[in-house]
């Protein structure tokens, strides 16, 4: 009996002793892992592992400091004395980048991560604790194009600031949006090579407490693909890690992480920002506000024409009246110069790679892109030649309540070409500080962009939205033309 005491008496006073002289044991770990940690300036290890340190009664605490190459400097404080003598704390560290993505730039999108490798393929080493050490085998576990690889990859892309289709939604009012945005750049992902070890070893001897490790290693092989170009304009290797560290038997995962690990090395280079950044057109005008610099497109005024019916108004005005087609769908436009300068709706043309005008008689001309207003939702385009039939500009605050009104467009299938609404002004709209004119003309997606004319044939407003519910029936918004054409900086002479 006095041989079983003694042990226990001299593990009581230890613990006694431990709790006295204030020593703490704190596990230490971050996301990534591998970071080191600081106290007071002298290392104390590296994550994830455990930190003794003493506890003072007049110390303000400790600051555990976390510095890994490439990202943020991370604190953690412990500002009150633990209750227990063994504490966890955990980090997630912020990755550092040398690039800002200019506001203008293009959308990048994630194909599909591929990893071609042979069934059977030894790509690790397996401890089954019991002195024996197995093979791992490629057998496909973490399926490639899985949804939580392009999950990780839009969210990434998205925290360094990158233009993604997941991260934009146009807003034509504050409870719309649009999400089907075109990307001109587009990443692929293949795995290159992946080396798995999932080991253990017993702590202090002891037959039933192990410490096991799962360490996963990526060699990730990316291209980003130029839509516009049609060719991959960057190619480029790097390296991704990630540990898993238990108490327990080894743990099967990693593969999300250090495929995350290897995204946030490649965007680190600043080869993509360079791309991304450079793919912003000069010949674009932002207007962010009315305070802003505009540059000045002055055009020649084009002369009204007096129409005895509203059918031979409509006929003059149909070739000037034009689809405008981009891969993400399709909207209206019309056309108010004689040297090809198209009005539309941004959001027909936001985040696009390429924009045509159908005529009315089915000629396919290819439109750039020249000035822009994405608050206001308007866009100038510009199509190549002259000497087209283009609409007069009229003044919309003539355009009194009952006043008829028309508009041109493709409201559905483009193969079905445009067709002709009447309707009348029935009010004034003020939505989001922006003043629309309210018409019961009828409107579809697709009638998006195109004008609303007026019993002269000229152009009064662009077409906007229409908006359903509350007991609102058909009823649509068109942008006045004199709000259009200050946020474009279109004069007529």
């Amino acid at each position: 009996m006095i041989h079983r005491t003694i042990p226990l008496l001299i593990l009581v006073c230890c613990l006694i002793a431990s709790r006295t002289t204030g020593q703490l044991i704190f596990t230490i770990d971050s996301y990534p892992d591998s970071a080191a940690i600081y106290v007071g300036g002298e290392v104390k290890g590296y994550t994830p592992c455990e930190v003794t340190q003493s506890w003072k009664v007049k110390d303000p605490g400790i600051t555990f400091t976390l510095k890994k190459v490439g990202y943020e400097d991370h604190q953690i404080k412990i500002t009150e004395k633990p209750d227990s003598w063994r504490t966890s704390k955990r980090a997630t560290l912020i990755p550092q980048y040398g690039f800002n993505i200019d506001s203008l730039s293009a959308l990048v999108s994630f194909d599909k991560l591929v990893a071609e490798f042979p069934p059977g393929k030894v790509i690790g080493k397996y401890d089954e604790l019991m002195g024996k050490t197995s093979d791992i085998t490629w057998d496909g576990y973490q399926r490639v194009g899985e949804e939580s690889f392009e999950t990780k990859t839009f969210d990434v892309l998205g925290a360094a600031g990158f233009r993604t289709p997941m991260g934009e939604a146009t807003k034509l009012f504050a409870e719309q949006k649009r999400t089907n945005l075109a990307p001109r750049f587009v990443i692929g992902a293949q795995i290159k090579d992946i080396h798995i070890d999932m080991l253990s070893e017993r702590v202090h001897g002891q037959a039933m407490l192990f410490r096991s490790t799962t360490s996963v290693r990526l060699q990730v092989e990316w291209q980003v693909f130029d839509k516009v170009q049609k060719k991959v304009v960057n190619t480029t290797v790097t390296i991704g890690n990630h540990r898993i560290v238990t108490n327990t038997y080894p743990e099967r995962g990693g593969i999300l992480e250090a495929y995350e690990s290897a995204l946030i090395r490649f965007l680190q280079n600043n080869k993509l920002a360079e791309i991304v950044n450079a793919s912003k057109s000069a010949s674009i005008v932002v207007v962010e506000d009315a305070d802003s610099a505009i540059v000045k497109t002055v055009l020649p005024k084009i002369t009204s024409t007096t129409f005895a019916t509203s059918s031979e108004m409509i006929q003059a005005a149909t070739p000037a009246c034009v689809t405008i087609q981009t891969e993400a769908g399709h909207g209206s436009g019309v056309i108010v110069s004689t040297s090809g300068h198209v009005l539309t709706a941004y959001h027909v043309v936001d985040g696009v790679n390429s924009i045509e005008a159908i005529q009315s008689n089915g000629l396919k001309l290819e439109a750039k892109l020249l000035a822009y207003d994405e608050s206001h939702d308007v866009a100038l385009l510009k199509i190549p030649g002259s000497g087209y039939k283009a609409l007069p500009i009229g003044e919309s605050q003539q355009a009194s309540l009952g006043t008829d009104v028309f508009t041109i467009g493709t409201p559905t299938d483009i193969e079905l070409g445009q067709s002709v609404s009447k309707g009348i002004v029935s009010g004034k709209r003020k939505v989001e500080e922006i003043v629309y004119i309210q018409t019961d003309v009828s409107v579809s997606p697709g009638n998006s962009g195109g004008p609303l004319i007026n019993p002269k044939g000229e152009v009064i407003g662009i077409i906007q939205k229409k908006l359903i519910g509350n007991g609102i029936e058909g009823v649509g918004f068109a942008l006045p033309i004199e709000k259009a054409l200050e946020k474009l900086g279109v004069e007529f002479k």
